[in-house]
């Protein structure tokens, strides 16, 4: 349990002191956070002072105000302001950002993808990208009016607006300017900023997977810090189920970029997702809707017993792909994981949702039987 509140709250407080008539100063907005976190215990304060979060003096005062139940009752008078933190020393961030990183297969999906995002990025035109770097670059520090107004061109502004918004706000600290970014960018007719969006997704997965605990939501709190450049804020502070949410918007907006790709990265999350009994952010329902939305199916309308719901917009070659890349996660372990699979492939395939108890149930279990069902299905697609 220590190791647990360790994790999820070491670098979480930057308490700052001062002296004031002998009196240890604590800032109230630091004071909320601890109290986010009872029950506090002397174990615990000792662990922020062994990191260098506290002083031993702000420890000794806050043990002092701690009840029989781990509740802090810290007196105002030990209240004081804090501060800003000093920014860390500046780094360039990185110019470009890249998509994910796709093996140098020159063959089958994943080489289709890399050889294909290199055709789109060579034939984006770079004044337009220098423009809307410009815009992105001015969304910091512009009203709510004059940000409305860059989603919107944004969302109007195809490659070149994503290739900038991958440019910007790299920083975790600066995750909500680039989630709302994202989502204004976020359709099916932008399929290539699924690589991006996929970075910023991993780097959150990264930076918050400590606080991320199977059936909690309230695990703990985290602060990021400015690791890049001198721009406020120095910091912010999410707790984890704020965390959460953040990071299923970045999956929501990558499946509204229908395509392989969303698709792709999608089953290969789920499948690490589900593979284990526990994991947090688990729900198959909101994911086998997003794969559906993934594999080009009505993202506006999901409707289980509509016909419209199981057809896909997507070209027929990028439904192949999809179901190729879907088709092995029909033998995975987990249930969960064989119904997301089979939601895409019966888009992919535009096959009737009664072939789903086969593709979920069955398949596994007789794979040659599935492969000559699936091998029919190819040749529809391809017209042979």
């Amino acid at each position: 349990m220590l190791r647990t509140w360790t994790v999820c709250l070491i670098g979480a407080l930057a308490l700052t002191c001062s002296v004031r008539a002998q009196d240890v100063i604590v800032a109230p907005e630091k004071v909320a956070q601890l109290k986010r976190v009872e029950p506090l215990s002397a174990d615990k304060l000792d662990i922020f002072v062994n990191a260098g979060a506290i002083s031993t003096s702000q420890r000794d005062l806050l043990l002092k105000h701690i009840d029989a139940q781990g509740h802090l009752n810290l007196p105002d008078r030990y209240l004081g302001a804090e501060p800003a933190p000093a920014p860390l020393e500046s780094r360039p961030a990185p110019v470009e950002a890249a998509p994910v990183a796709a093996p140098a297969a020159t063959g089958g999906v994943l080489g289709w993808i890399v050889e294909d995002d290199k055709r789109w990025r060579d034939s984006l035109d770079r004044g337009r990208i220098e423009h809307f770097k410009a815009r992105v670059a001015a969304f910091r520090s512009c009203g709510v009016s004059e940000r409305s107004e860059i989603r919107r061109e944004l969302a109007e502004g195809g490659g070149e607006a994503v290739l900038a918004i991958a440019s910007f706000y790299t920083d975790p600290v600066d995750i909500g300017l680039k989630l709302s970014l994202w989502r204004a960018v976020a359709k099916r007719s932008n399929p290539h900023a699924v690589g991006y969006i996929a970075e910023t997704h991993k780097m959150l997965m990264r930076e918050t997977n400590a606080i991320l605990v199977p059936y909690d939501k309230d695990a703990g709190y985290a602060v990021f810090r400015r690791k890049h450049g001198r721009e406020a804020p120095y910091q912010v502070g999410y707790t984890s189920r704020e965390l959460r949410e953040i990071i299923l918007d970045l999956e929501a907006c990558i499946a509204h970029c229908s395509g392989v790709r969303a698709a792709t990265y999608l089953m290969d999350l789920y499948a690490a997702r589900y593979e284990v009994d526990a994991a947090p952010m688990r729900d198959d329902d909101r994911d086998r809707k997003r794969m559906v939305f993934a594999c080009g199916g009505n993202s506006d309308h999901f409707d289980q017993d509509e016909p419209g719901t199981w057809s896909s917009v997507l070209q027929p070659f990028e439904r192949l792909m999809i179901a190729d890349r879907l088709a092995p996660h029909l033998q995975a372990r987990d249930k969960d994981t064989r119904k997301i699979a089979a939601n895409g492939m019966m888009i992919a395939l535009d096959v009737h949702k009664k072939i789903k108890d086969f593709l979920v149930d069955e398949a596994h279990e007789d794979w040659n039987e599935f492969e000559r069902w699936f091998n029919v299905q190819r040749g529809k697609l391809t017209g042979r």
